[in-house]
């Protein structure tokens, strides 16, 4: 077999051959690690394929832009013989590394449980012994190194079989000036779809991503089905995310320190309340904005969130919550997912995004919980969507679900008035009860863009600014309440109402501060009044501590993994732990000390009680306990992490 034709036919063909032969690749890679993804239905296994065709695409135009703006230049001296060979060698280079990435993962996912990520591919380039090392692995793998060698040489074959005319069969008209300008045109044509294949995404939203592979799959392992190690690589070179292990205590000793398995082996459905949830996460929602809540001592009373006061003063509050971090993705992370991601890492661009976690909304779905998110951001938006998606939430609408611009804000997406009246009425309509729901606002969030269209009358602060979108944000909730109350499902449900961080934007104040700066509210209000209102100010909160309340309230006693404990177990110890400012810090209700970003060694103890403003460190005071505790759960944080460990269904694995 052998094709004689034009250049362009000729470059395309030779990049089907190699895109059909990568799209199959993945049926290999998927029958060598069945084992450790778990059994996929034929039908399923086809879907996921199809799924990852967009990602296949993607890395494939990325590995060959050189090449198709070499083969399109406007020129006459690429119709000649030797130019063309050099274009052909580069698509056997660039194309061979591609294949060859993919097919070596294929092997490697047995030891690193995840796509290969651009870091770890450095970090076997760099080891000096990379040469013996590669060698060595060939009596165990032989079939690998014949097999990607029987590949490349199979496809290269294929393509070399088809052959460019004489002269490359270039555009050619009657004029040279039309003969130019048809070769630009097509280069520009050519040039904005090979953008938009390598974006993976026509219009709005950012461009695909690795979390992106959670859409359509049933288990997380999946995931790893829909990808492919390039594309990987390529969307991880901006960062490490990588989670570095801490340690400082035998498996012993961290055992007496603390644990993260919570419940017993007791039947579920017999003592489970049944009740919804609603978890609402608000931008920047810095307790500092709630009258009732704010512990800042001389502030004044601002009067900006009059409704979130009033639903605080009916509901059990913890007025020492703190925020794990300063980004959404942290917070969202946090509250939904029950563990942290310290900057820089991102979980949904990590290795580890595969990972099976007892998030609430998965762990209630299995009891048959409905589950939904709304989010009025753009999909893939700081991956929110992604991320809890793979963490159970089946019906996920976001700005390109709410299918109405007329309520966008020209800035971040649906306004938060417009979004939480969508969900009110989607989750009446669509969603079954019981549920477990979350909604995530955007407005509050510079710069500070409110709807001039609905309420615009009555605002404390006229002028654009923090002070003016908290009091919309405020309004906003007062809507979506009084939308709620008139819904078959709101007497029973349990509203939790929580920020995804504190207020970024006051620097130079007070307030920007590692203390203050992350307090933020914690509200749980129920209309039936099941569950008492009461001010807890004896211990603190961490955001990741949400999943485990909400179990507890639940009365959920299965077991479960959690490095979160519930603010309600006075059988353990509440402490917080977050990152600000490349150090970590640890806070108690009385005390926040500071850590090296190794946790090794103390930088900083302060009284918060009595010096918010963290201007008086002090010298000599017990929190060996605080330090413990902190050195502790950044084990056995990193360690689940690595080691996917997060779910009781993995904790006890050999």
């Amino acid at each position: 077999m052998r094709l004689k034709t034009n250049i362009y036919v000729a470059s395309l063909c030779k990049m089907l051959i190699v895109l059909v032969v990568f799209w199959f690749s993945r049926m290999a890679f998927y029958l060598y690690n069945a084992d450790s993804i778990g059994e996929i239905a034929t039908g399923h296994l086809w879907y996921l394929m199809w799924l990852g065709l967009r990602f296949d695409l993607s890395v494939m135009l990325y590995f060959n832009a050189i090449y198709i703006v070499m083969r399109l230049l406007p020129f006459d001296f690429v119709g000649n013989r030797k130019y063309i060979a050099v274009t052909d060698w580069l698509f056997y280079l660039t194309n061979g590394i591609m294949l060859l990435i993919n097919f070596a993962d294929m092997v490697f996912y047995q030891y690193g449980g995840s796509r290969l990520r651009f870091t770890a591919l450095v970090d076997m380039l760099n080891d000096p012994e990379i040469a013996s090392i590669f060698f060595s692995y060939f009596t165990d793998f032989w079939w690998a190194y014949i097999g990607g060698a029987v590949l490349l040489i199979a496809v290269f074959w294929l393509c070399s079989r088809i052959k460019t005319v004489d002269g490359g069969g270039l555009i050619r008209c009657k004029s040279r000036r039309n003969t130019c300008l048809m070769r630009i045109v097509l280069l520009l044509a050519v040039a904005v779809v090979t953008f938009v294949g390598m974006r993976g995404r026509v219009g709005d939203g950012r461009p695909l991503s690795i979390g992106d592979a959670a859409w359509g799959t049933k288990k997380s392992s999946e995931i790893n089905v829909v990808l492919n190690s390039p594309f990987c690589v390529i969307r991880s070179m901006k960062g490490g995310n990588v989670v570095e292990p801490i340690e400082f205590y035998s498996p012993q000793e961290l055992a007496a320190l603390r644990s993260s398995v919570h419940g017993s082996d007791d039947v579920i459905a017999d003592g489970l309340l049944r009740k919804n949830v609603m978890v609402i996460t608000v931008e920047s929602l810095g307790q500092i904005w709630s009258d009732s809540l704010n512990i800042v001592k001389g502030d004044p009373k601002r009067g900006l969130m009059p409704f979130l006061d009033s639903i605080a003063s009916q509901s059990l509050v913890c007025t020492r919550m703190t925020a794990t971090g300063r980004r959404s993705n942290e917070g969202v992370n946090a509250v939904y997912g029950g563990f942290p991601s310290y900057e820089p890492f991102i979980y949904m661009l990590s290795p580890y995004n595969a990972n099976v976690v007892d998030a609430a909304a998965r762990l209630l779905k299995e009891e048959g919980y409905s589950t939904a998110f709304y989010f009025g951001g753009n999909h893939g938006s700081y991956s929110i969507d992604q991320f809890v998606y793979a963490m159970g939430f089946d019906r996920i609408i976001d700005r390109q679900g709410y299918n109405n611009d007329d309520d966008y804000d020209g800035n971040w997406g649906i306004f938060d008035h417009a979004m939480g009246e969508f969900a009110v009425k989607d989750i009446t309509e669509n969603v079954s009860q019981p549920f477990y729901a979350g909604w995530f606002t955007i407005s509050n969030h510079g710069p500070y863009t409110i709807p001039s269209y609905w309420q615009p009358d009555g605002y404390k602060n006229i002028d654009v600014g923090i002070e003016r979108g908290v009091e919309y944000t405020d309004r906003a909730l007062r809507h979506f309440f009084n939308e709620a109350k008139q819904q078959p499902w709101y007497d029973n449900t349990i509203f939790v109402i929580t920020g995804d961080h504190g207020c970024r934007d006051l620097q130079g104040t007070k307030y920007n501060n590692a203390y203050i700066l992350y307090q933020i509210p914690f509200i749980v209000y129920t209309p039936d009044h099941s569950i008492a209102p009461r001010k807890i100010s004896d211990r603190v909160m961490s955001h990741i501590d949400i999943n485990a309340t909400i179990l507890g309230l639940l009365n959920y006693n299965g077991p479960y993994v959690s490095l979160g404990t519930d603010l309600l177990d006075d059988s353990v110890p509440h402490y917080a732990v977050n990152f600000v400012n490349n150090q970590f810090q640890v806070l108690s209700e009385r005390y926040l000390v500071q850590l090296s970003a190794d946790a090794k060694s103390v930088i900083a103890v302060y009284d918060v009680e009595n010096d918010q403003e963290l201007l008086h460190p002090l010298s000599d005071v017990d929190v060996d306990d605080m330090i413990s505790y902190c050195r502790a759960f950044l084990q056995d944080y990193t360690s689940r992490m690595i080691n996917n460990r997060m779910s009781i269904e993995t904790e006890y694995r050999p």
